[in-house]
């Protein structure tokens, strides 16, 4: 799956060992999977693929190899038509990066394209939850609040469920279809 500036490539062993070392890294260590703990390349490798329906590295494309973050749907549950979407962005986190966004957006779509789910899950801590906030209300609705569930820092933040809707989805997707795809004078305002 690509657009214009992205491309979503399957994880495979051979990532492994670069996404532990991102994962480990001062800027996700703490915000990611496994909340700073350090586990075993073993235990890593086996918990990539735990409960796992798909996850993709993303990259900027052309020349530039080198991954922009992991975006992952996980606890597919079929029967009542949902699932869960992890996401992690490499890099600083000051800044948004185009190509992250549009691999999430490709991962949204793949998914709803894929699988009759209604809803799509995102559970995000109070700390991550401005990398959000443009596009609450539009894309993602905030679903439920867990207050001072996550612990980070000298604080407990709260947890924040967020969700995509098919039919919300549906009707925003051509707007970014064409900013995935790079049409020349299309730009996402969330």
């Amino acid at each position: 799956m690509r657009g214009r500036g992205v491309e979503l490539i399957p994880l495979a062993p051979e990532h492994l060992a670069y996404l532990r070392g991102r994962e480990l890294s001062p800027e996700v260590v703490f915000r990611w999977r496994h909340m700073g703990t350090h586990t075993s390349p073993d235990l890593f490798a086996a918990s990539a693929w735990a409960d796992v329906l798909c996850s993709f590295v993303v990259l900027r494309g052309g020349n530039d190899n080198e991954p922009r973050g992991l975006v992952t749907a996980y606890s597919a549950d079929h029967t009542s038509g949902h699932c869960r979407v992890g996401a992690v962005r490499f890099g600083d986190r000051a800044t948004l990066e185009t190509a992250f966004l549009k691999g999430l957006f490709l991962l949204f779509e793949y998914l709803f394209m894929g699988w009759p789910f209604r809803k799509l899950y995102l559970e995000v801590p109070g700390f991550n939850l401005n990398q959000f906030d443009s596009a609450i209300g539009k894309i993602i609705e905030l679903e439920a609040t867990l207050p001072e569930h996550v612990y980070l820092d000298g604080k407990y933040w709260d947890l924040h469920f967020l969700s995509v809707g098919r039919d919300g989805w549906q009707k925003q997707f051509e707007r970014l279809r064409r900013f995935i795809e790079g049409e020349p004078g299309t730009s996402v305002s969330l």
